[in-house]
């Protein structure tokens, strides 16, 4: 874009990649957007396996996996059928892939295997499409090209697509000391009265969850949220379905993994506790290993994380109800080929599922 006042006739292939990428349908199960996701998916569970980067930092190595699964997506269009291949891919290699970048948590907290869903790669590419556009807007010109990017115009395609969610962290971005936008005054004035709650509701602890994700905030916020978790008691004071539960305390996992903040982790330990003992319904294993990695991510420092992560899957092994064991083995033997070094401290656990599986 920045050539195209030197290069005009460049923009009509502009126009027409900006229009493919607009017209990107997340919910076509044999689209680009599917075929890529099961490829990332592919490439990341196999280098993870064969552990042939493992000596490489995670944005290194999803550099090398992103460019490898968009290679294989270009290869393979109009030669295969790609719903059936994308949910073989999904079974066999899905689980693998989301727990090895959980557990990256620990070295960059800040992108989540979620954001390679289909949906959010559109979103990814429409995000990179507008800080582009606001680099050299002025210096557009007059065209098809400005007329579809211009980000004054709100009425265009291109801006009613685009959610908060093309400002989240790529997959190269990661790292907590990736550049980040401090908190408009505003938000962080509707944060400060949300933490001053005394009640941990949906409200007080909301805003904390979304605007860790996009600004930079301080980790005397997540004190104060620590706080309001521990004068409620580990409990949340509003009534509320399972899913809405889950979903506020994957959040605030993901918040302290962010925040880097080790006391809200055990805290939200605490909260999962709570509710997965005095559930009404049956325990969700996976939901709960999740939580544990998202969480285990505020732990920098090896032997914390491995201390914390252990001891709360060791909880869940010895917990484990009869007939819901060989989810649970699956994934804590993954969990422990990614990292052999856990099996010292989930080995216990792992014998005591495999006797209630006898």
């Amino acid at each position: 874009m920045p050539a195209l006042q030197r290069l005009p006739d460049l923009e009509k292939t502009l126009v027409e990649i900006v229009q493919q990428t607009i017209s990107l349908n997340p919910e076509d199960k044999s689209g680009p957007l599917q075929l890529m996701m099961s490829f990332i998916a592919l490439a990341e569970s196999e280098v993870s396996r064969t552990r042939v980067l493992n000596h490489w930092s995670p944005f290194r190595r999803r550099l090398a996996t992103f460019s490898h699964a968009a290679l294989l997506a270009r290869e393979a269009v109009g030669r295969i059928d790609v719903a059936h291949l994308s949910a073989w891919i999904m079974e066999n290699h899905g689980h693998r892939f989301y727990l090895q970048n959980l557990m990256d948590l620990r070295d960059e907290p800040r992108w989540l295997p979620d954001y390679a869903s289909p949906s959010q790669l559109k979103q990814e590419l429409l995000g990179r499409l507008y800080n582009t556009v606001g680099k050299v807007v002025d210096g557009l010109p007059e065209g098809p090209l400005r007329e579809t990017l211009d980000p004054q115009k709100s009425e265009s395609k291109f801006n009613k697509i685009r959610t908060i969610k093309s400002m989240f962290p790529g997959p190269l971005e990661g790292h907590d000391s990736s550049l980040r936008n401090p908190i408009p005054p505003e938000l962080e004035e509707a944060l400060d009265r949300n933490l001053s709650e005394s009640k941990l509701t949906v409200q007080s602890i909301a805003a904390l969850i979304n605007i860790s994700g996009l600004f930079q905030v301080e980790s005397e916020k997540a004190e104060r949220a620590v706080a309001v978790i521990r004068a409620s008691n580990f409990r949340f004071a509003e009534q509320m379905s399972d899913v809405e539960r889950v979903t506020l305390i994957h959040g605030l996992a993901e918040a302290a993994s962010r925040l880097r903040s080790e006391s809200l982790a055990k805290s939200v330990r605490a909260v999962s506790r709570v509710y997965s003992e005095n559930a009404g319904t049956e325990r969700q294993y996976s939901d709960e290993v999740i939580v544990s990695l998202l969480a285990a991510g505020a732990f920098e420092e090896f032997d914390a994380w491995k201390e914390f992560l252990g001891e709360w899957l060791n909880e869940l092994c010895f917990n484990a109800n009869r007939g819901a064991e060989g989810e649970l083995r699956a994934s804590v033997e993954i969990i422990c080929l990614i990292e052999p070094r856990l099996r010292s401290k989930i080995g216990a656990g792992l014998a005591a599922l495999e006797l209630i599986q006898k």
